[in-house]
This record gives structure tokens, sequence and C-alpha cells, in this order.
């Protein structure tokens, strides 16, 4: 949180399928085999990164819910529960807020897809 478009780019360059002035989109295969893949969605407020939207797509439902298990499991250790067992509240290097929300999306995307979004509170 916090960097640059710039910063972002350099550290993304060779994922990146889209590239606005506020907002860059990297698509990342992680398996091939089963056609697992990722998007991540970086998101600026003023030239700053305030939101990273990641979406998971795996093979099958079966990975969508252990991806959420492996997750959930993860946030629940490392960071303050939330409203609810899908909700925690990290905070960003700048010593702000962020809300890391989990919502399994695959109804909505119609293929197997699980989102972590993490947003810095202003």
């Amino acid at each position: 949180m916090g960097d640059n478009v710039t910063e972002v780019l350099a550290r993304e360059d060779r994922n990146v399928v889209y590239n606005m002035p506020d907002e860059i989109t990297c698509r990342i295969p992680l398996d091939m085999v089963d056609q697992t893949f990722y998007e991540v969605n970086y998101s600026f407020d003023e030239g700053e990164l305030n939101h990273i939207q990641l979406d998971l797509f795996p093979g099958s439902q079966e990975g969508v819910e252990r991806l959420k298990t492996d997750f959930s499991a993860y946030y629940s250790k490392t960071h303050e529960s939330g409203n609810d067992s899908s909700t925690w509240i990290a905070r960003s290097s700048r010593g702000k807020d962020v809300a890391v929300r989990m919502t399994n999306r695959s109804q909505i995307v119609g293929k197997p897809c699980l989102s972590i979004s993490f947003l810095e509170e202003k």
C-alpha cells in the first residue's frame, strides 16, 4: 500500500494485461495443468496504491474451498478478525488499517473464483 504506479509496474511488468493511470490489472498463471491462474487489480488514489483485488481461479470448486480454508486459517492467525469469519483487519506499512475481505464469487463469475480484497482506510 502506498506505492505509486511506476513502482507497481516495475514489479509486475511481464504480467500486466491492462494499464490505466489509476488502475493496473495483471494475470499470472499458477498451474497450467488445470488452468489455475489469478488476476490482481491494483487501484490508486491520488497516485498511491490503496486497493488490491486478488481473484484466484482454481480449476474446480473444491479448489476454491481449499484456498478459502487455507487463507482463512492464515489470516485468522496473523490478523484481527473483522465483522465475520471472512473479514480481517491488517495494518499497512504506513500504519493505516487495511480491511481484508474474502468472498467466493464463483456464482457471480460463472466459474470457480475466490476473491480477496485489501482496502486501505483513508
